[in-house]
């Protein structure tokens, strides 16, 4: 696992999938050939692949429609680490979402918070990155309802939420959700979700009170650790680096890398579309790149590159190596060790 300088997402909730999906009779041999890894002894200052946290809540989501809502319930400030102690210590509702909008990248890096105005209704939104677009409802719901949730401890006064809103299409809402959001007004496909409040409810005071030389300690440690984070790749820049660790698969097409990227293949197909790039030859150039650098490595043999770069047979893999580059393999390594 990699600590909140790597890119991905809360380990503390992949913690708590795989503790479900455990208790719902998933052998545990069985999730680690699922996920690639056994996930235990997680901590907040942790993350884990965002490629895990999507398959973690399909697997979940399959078992348990309503595992976001459950899961929320248990959500705390503090379990946020240095983000939650640094949401409680501001003076009200409005800028504790704030907090949490600015810095949110500390514990996710490919949702996005924003607060706007729907009408005269302040709203707390809530969407992915354009390459996360379908992780499934489950996530958002589990972000939603925590959100709410952590509103409703830290204020001293329940604030008055009007609305909710969810991007996915309409499904059956059961007992978990009543008991989060009982008698609150929904609007399904909508373009983001959203927390939608009463007028006046930013200015609700928060439980902790105000600690100004607390809030601007933990504020100069938050703004540290944003900094010491990588800019988020560019979009072609994730398609390419999954398409990169599928090289091996001999089942690699657009519907593949579509689905590690948690959207449709159309959106795939017409979003590269948009910037002149066609997915077979953005997989053809990486076969290319890669087979020019094991060559040149050469602590790889022939036959061992075809099928790390997905070719089931060593003589498909050299036709296509003399149609890039004009030479055969070993002529190709022979020549850059000249």
């Amino acid at each position: 696992m990699k600590d909140w300088q790597g890119k991905g997402s809360p380990a503390l909730i992949a913690q708590a999938l795989w503790d479900f999906l455990l208790q719902s009779g998933i052998e545990e041999s069985q999730l680690i050939r699922q996920v690639g890894s056994k996930l235990t002894g997680l901590t907040y200052n942790q993350k884990v692949p965002l490629q895990t946290e999507l398959l973690l809540w399909d697997l979940a989501a399959a078992q348990d429609p309503e595992i976001g809502f459950k899961l929320a319930e248990q959500a705390e400030a503090r379990m946020l680490g240095l983000l939650g102690y640094l949401m409680t210590a501001q003076d009200n509702l409005g800028n504790l979402f704030r907090c949490i909008a600015r810095y949110h990248r500390l514990i996710h890096d490919e949702a996005r918070l924003s607060l706007r105005n729907i009408g005269e209704h302040p709203a707390l939104c809530h969407s992915f990155s354009e390459l996360r677009s379908g992780p499934g409802p489950a996530a958002s719901q589990f972000t939603l309802a925590s959100l709410y949730i952590i509103a409703c401890q830290e204020t001293l006064q329940k604030p008055r939420l009007l609305a909710l809103h969810f991007q996915g299409p309409a499904q059956p809402l059961g007992p978990a959700f009543e008991r989060i959001f009982q008698g609150i007004d929904r609007l399904w496909d909508q373009e983001e979700n959203r927390l939608i409040f009463a007028p006046g409810q930013w200015d609700l005071p928060l439980r902790g009170g105000q600690d100004s030389g607390l809030k601007a300690v933990l504020d100069e440690a938050a703004q540290k650790a944003l900094a010491e984070i990588p800019p988020a790749e560019d979009w072609t820049a994730q398609v390419q680096r999954v398409i990169n660790e599928a090289l091996p698969l001999e089942n690699l097409d657009q519907t593949l890398v579509a689905r590690r990227l948690g959207m449709s293949p159309r959106s795939l197909q017409r979003k590269l579309g948009e910037q002149g790039l066609q997915f077979r030859q953005m997989v053809e150039q990486a076969r290319q790149q890669w087979a020019q650098i094991h060559l040149a490595q050469a602590q790889l043999n022939i036959t061992e590159i075809a099928f790390l770069l997905g070719f089931s047979e060593t003589s498909a893999f050299t036709r296509a190596f003399k149609r890039w580059t004009g030479l055969s393999p070993r002529d190709f390594r022979l020549k850059t060790k000249a």
